[in-house]
């Protein structure tokens, strides 16, 4: 190394380049018996001189300014205090990352941007009045699908998101969790949604005699099955047994994460029999070959010109039409809860009223 005309200040030029100067300091702390430190300072590309480098000396010789390890170590704690904080929005992140496969993640991806105003807090920081705020916002939020205050249901699907990521969070260790119940909204979920035998016609009829017929017997299919529309999209022909006639729902797109094995009626075996395959492992690809996403605009025309009410959902509704076209041909709520793959009774007791409605008609026969 050579010597700077300031004491303590030294460079090394480069081997290639007689231009370029490493700046170097040596230096003690605290008198002749601590020890000497000797470290590089800057490059003269970099911007640094001698007198420069001089200050820096100076300053770290004073202890206004942290030697290079100790900058490291600094630099070190404070990466390891990032990297071990936890606020809401890096939990999502990490949830996110790991559920990606799940079919539930889409919704949760629409929904968890209503939680915006706790995303940099640290979950035990969210407080019963943090939560209560949101409460009151979501019900003041207006939907961009139907222009309406966000229904209870959506509300609900957002503060069971949060609810969720407070389990994850608790389960993983990532950081301690608020220990007070996040109460929920109430929700009607009586809603049921079925066609006239006339509609129910003229529905098909239109299936039939579309020009898309590969997206047309996606309908059909849910209409034949009450499987819904992600488990239907992402079904792949190893998925079918054509000879036995049943199908697998596999536990990783669906809805409740468990593998279903459903008997397929003579109908909806029929459309999968009909179906020209391609290359392609599923069943309903778009095309490219790959996993459909979605099938609104083509079920919202369907709907209109089947003339079905205007509450009636295009996709959704065709699920719950299955299911109270079995009750009402005197299928039992339990079968109707394992057709549908409902995890707890309570969620088909909505078809319960038709179920009596059945028996009444039986009874009046006899």
């Amino acid at each position: 190394m050579e010597k700077t005309k300031y004491t303590g200040v030294y460079y090394r030029t480069v081997k290639d380049n007689a231009d370029e100067k490493t700046y170097y300091i040596i230096y003690r702390r605290g008198g002749r018996e601590s020890k000497l430190i000797k470290e590089p300072i800057g490059k003269s590309s970099q911007g640094m001189t001698p007198a420069k480098a001089n200050l820096i000396r100076a300053e770290r010789m004073s202890n206004k300014e942290l030697c290079n390890t100790e900058l490291r170590t600094k630099h070190q704690a404070e990466k390891k205090a990032i990297e071990s904080h936890y606020s809401l929005v890096r939990i999502w992140e990490i949830y996110a990352q790991e559920n990606a496969h799940k079919a539930s993640i889409k919704g949760d991806k629409a929904n968890v941007q209503r939680l915006e105003s706790l995303f940099n807090k640290d979950p035990m920081n969210i407080s019963r009045q943090d939560i209560e705020d949101l409460t009151n916002s979501l019900k003041k939020q207006i939907s961009s699908q139907t222009n309406k205050p966000l229904s209870a249901q959506t509300q609900k699907h957002v503060l069971a998101l949060l609810r969720r990521l407070f389990a994850y969070a608790n389960e993983k260790e990532f950081c301690e969790v608020p220990n007070f119940k996040i109460k929920m909204p109430k929700v009607d979920n009586q809603k049921t949604e079925y066609m006239t035998q006339t509609q129910e016609r003229k529905y098909i009829e239109l299936l039939e005699s579309d020009p898309n017929p590969k997206t047309a017997n996606i309908l059909k299919f849910i209409f034949h099955t009450g499987i819904r529309k992600s488990a239907t999209l992402a079904l792949k022909w190893a998925d079918v047994d054509l000879d036995k006639g049943f199908i697998i729902l596999q536990g990783d797109t669906a809805k409740s994460d468990k593998t279903e094995i459903l008997p397929l009626s003579d109908k909806a075996l029929n459309i999968l029999k009909g179906i020209e395959r391609s290359k392609s492992p599923y069943i309903f690809p778009n095309e490219h070959g790959e996993q459909r996403k979605d099938i609104r605009k083509f079920a919202d025309k369907i709907k209109k010109q089947a003339g079905l009410d205007s509450d009636f959902r295009a996709v959704h509704g065709l699920r719950h039409n299955f299911a109270s076209s079995l009750v009402n041909n005197g299928a039992d709520l339990y079968s109707v809860q394992k057709l549908l793959t409902h995890s707890s009774p309570e969620m088909t007791q909505r078809y319960a009223h038709l179920q009596m409605e059945t028996l009444k008609n039986i009874l009046n026969k006899g």
